[in-house]
This record gives C-alpha cells, structure tokens and sequence, in this order.
C-alpha cells in the first residue's frame, strides 16, 4: 500500500499527462485528489 490508486476509463482520452492534478467530485465537494503519474 504505498497510497496510490489506478484509474482506468472506459473511453480513450486527450491530454491526460502526468504532473496535472486529478480530483474526485461528488456533486459539489472535492472527495479526493492527487496528481497524475506516469503507468
């Protein structure tokens, strides 16, 4: 367990890159977050 979690998405996507900040939303609030690293 060294804290990272793996997102996968169902479709492809453009200009996901590692360094940029990914945030979780339910509704409104900010859930959870980090930063995007390289696979």
């Amino acid at each position: 367990p060294d804290g990272r979690i793996k997102i996968e998405f169902f479709e492809n996507v453009k200009g996901v890159a590692p360094g940029q900040s990914a945030v979780f939303y339910d509704g409104n609030d900010v859930i959870g977050g980090g930063f995007i690293d390289k696979e």
